[in-house]
């Protein structure tokens, strides 16, 4: 054979092997788009599971937050925040609609110096269905967000609303006091908390809205004409065994603003334990069990008034979480 030719024919050979060698066959191909899918299979849940945890992490660190402020203004003013909303008399003699929440009276110490600084105190006269100020004063205000209230994981954390609320005690208001560290129109202190700060929940996570979302007991009861806690309590009890749409109408707005001190906005009982499976309870559409509420896994992230923050279980024993509602434990609930 010609050498020249013999040459031409072995370096054709390495070069068409060697190109043929840089290729993938299609099980080649089918295989490694296989091993990438089962790598990010176990992965995904692996980014979601972190992402989760930065959310519940940053709402947490709200409350902390809170939990400063609330300290400072207790420092200031001697006294914790209170809510209220409903007429007072004035100096003059006369009436006049006012509405305040603890988030309200805390701005200055979250930063939020020309916001607080905003509102007018005397100008806080509210509509009959509480959606706006009907003056004009305070509307800047009551459109205004707030970062440290809103906690990343809850959906729908946004505009002037609020994912946290203020302890008001096991049960509602009325006809006497809930036991709670913010009974409605009156101040309480540290040295009303006779269990000890450590022990005594201020503040927790309460989702915006309804509070849970694609599920049976989606809906808001609105309890009509019960006059005491115990009514209001064993209400709310029956029209859950009864179904969801025993209670009443859908309620959508709680907690969709942080300025207007209702209790349907800015505080939540210790009645049902969190992300109770039974629905809150509204009695003339203003005071009810309001749960604490996240979308968080298994639990909810909770204020204690000596500034730490705990996630406690969905799980936690009913009394025991009674208990820490209550400055002084003296928190009695009937079982039913």
């Amino acid at each position: 054979m010609n050498p020249q030719l013999n040459l031409q024919l072995m370096i054709g050979g390495r070069i068409r092997g060697r190109h043929q060698a840089a290729g993938f066959t299609l099980i080649e191909l089918l295989s490694v788009m296989g091993i990438v899918g089962l790598l990010l299979s176990l992965s995904l849940p692996a980014v979601m599971n972190a992402r989760a945890q930065a959310a519940r992490l940053q709402c947490a660190n709200n409350l902390r937050q809170i939990g400063v402020a609330v300290d400072g203004f207790h420092e200031t003013r001697r006294h914790y925040p209170y809510y209220f909303c409903g007429i007072q008399e004035t100096t003059s003699g006369t009436q006049r609609g006012y509405c305040l929440s603890p988030h309200s009276q805390i701005l200055q110490w979250i930063g939020k110096t020309a916001l607080a600084d905003s509102i007018d105190w005397d100008d806080q006269v509210l509509d009959s269905n509480a959606s706006a100020p009907l003056a004009g004063s305070n509307r800047t205000a009551f459109a205004s967000s707030v970062e440290t209230f809103l906690c990343p994981s809850d959906p729908l954390a946004s505009g002037p609303a609020t994912s946290y609320r203020f302890c008001a005690g096991v049960l509602p208001v009325w006809p006497r006091d809930p036991g709670g560290m913010f009974p409605p129109a009156r101040t309480e202190s540290a040295r009303d908390a006779i269990d000890g700060l450590s022990q005594t929940a201020f503040a927790s996570e309460r989702l915006i809205g309804p509070g849970r979302q694609a599920t049976a007991f989606e809906r808001l009861s609105v309890i009509i004409s019960v006059n005491s806690t115990e009514e209001i309590a064993r209400s709310c009890y029956s029209a859950n065994l009864a179904g969801s749409s025993a209670g009443g109408p859908f309620d959508s707005y709680p907690g969709t603003t942080w300025l207007r001190g209702s209790a349907r906005h800015v505080t939540y009982n210790h009645f049902f334990p969190p992300n109770s499976r039974m629905q809150d309870c509204a009695a003339r559409t203003v005071y009810g069990l309001f749960s604490a509420r996240s979308s968080h896994p298994g639990g909810v992230n909770v204020l204690f008034g000596d500034g730490h923050v705990s996630f406690i279980a969905n799980d936690i024993n009913l009394e025991l979480w009674w208990a820490i509602a209550s400055r002084s434990n003296q928190e009695v609930v009937d079982k039913f």
